[in-house]
């Protein structure tokens, strides 16, 4: 399961990253890479993009603290590492206010399973017993 969390996790980072790139050759509405790195400066939906911006931001961050977790406390890194449920509420609204997809029906179901599946694993990981040692 670890090894699964880590491989979405990359295969994320690698999108978002790839998402970031291609805006910036964007013709139709294109953005600079201080409106990509300053949060609300855009000029096309400047809230929305903004979000979207904060969560990858947040998503550097958490990365950073992963390839540092061997030399930061683990209290550190989990906090850290819990800025995730943030970057997912960004990023969930980034795509409806900003998304150009945001009324596909295809779009509306990906992203009502991808919440459903996520309330799903954050269910059965806070109701699992403890097994008395912190996760490695």
């Amino acid at each position: 399961m670890t090894e699964l969390h880590r491989y979405l996790a990359l295969v994320a980072g690698v999108f978002i990253g790839l998402h970031g790139a291609l805006l910036l050759l964007d013709r139709v509405q294109p953005l600079s890479l201080g409106q990509e790195l300053l949060p609300f400066s855009s000029s096309y939906r400047p809230f929305a993009v903004g979000l979207g911006v904060v969560a990858a931001e947040l998503l550097a961050a958490v990365g950073v603290s992963n390839a540092l977790r061997d030399r930061i406390p683990y209290r550190a890194w989990r906090r850290i590492h819990f800025l995730t449920l943030a970057v997912w509420v960004l990023a969930s609204a980034h795509l409806v206010l900003a998304g150009t997809d945001r009324g596909e029906p295809w779009l509306v179901g990906l992203l009502a399973g991808a919440w459903c599946a996520a309330a799903l694993a954050a269910s059965v990981r806070l109701l699992a017993p403890s097994r008395g040692k912190r996760l490695a």
